[in-house]
């Protein structure tokens, strides 16, 4: 599954990264990486902007 990462739409529809990770991981585990940022796998105890810099990111979300 791809999600993409827009912090102004984020920012307009109330959301964040770690909220969208979260609805998507009630339907099925997953690991997140974000290629464009060296295929960074992200850890999902930290907040996503904590781990790569503020910015606009497709995340790849592969099934455990």
């Amino acid at each position: 599954m791809l999600i993409e990462v827009h912090p102004q739409v984020l920012a307009r529809t109330n959301n964040t990264p770690d909220g969208l990770f979260d609805t998507v991981k009630k339907f099925r585990a997953f690991d997140c990486i974000v290629s464009l940022h060296q295929n960074t796998t992200i850890n999902r105890k930290l907040s996503f902007f904590e781990q790569v810099p503020k910015g606009q990111y497709d995340v790849v979300s592969i099934p455990k």
